[in-house]
């Protein structure tokens, strides 16, 4: 399951899981809700390197399996 909404709250909500949840999950509770009750947050998504930025933290070469 990929977590699409992080629990963080010390309480819970009548009917919601008190734990990650999902996107499925939480468009069926209600998103904009979840996120009022201040008990989940949503998830950062990691972003992606640019190609030339992994290019230089590899050490600039490529290997084309020589």
């Amino acid at each position: 399951m990929e977590i699409y909404l992080r629990y963080v709250g010390s309480s819970f909500l009548p009917g919601v899981p008190a734990r990650d949840l999902s996107r499925e999950e939480a468009d069926r509770h209600g998103v904009t809700w979840l996120l009022k009750s201040g008990l989940y947050a949503r998830v950062k998504s990691p972003e992606k390197p640019k190609a030339s930025e992994d290019k230089s933290r590899r050490g600039g070469y490529e290997n084309k399996g020589e």
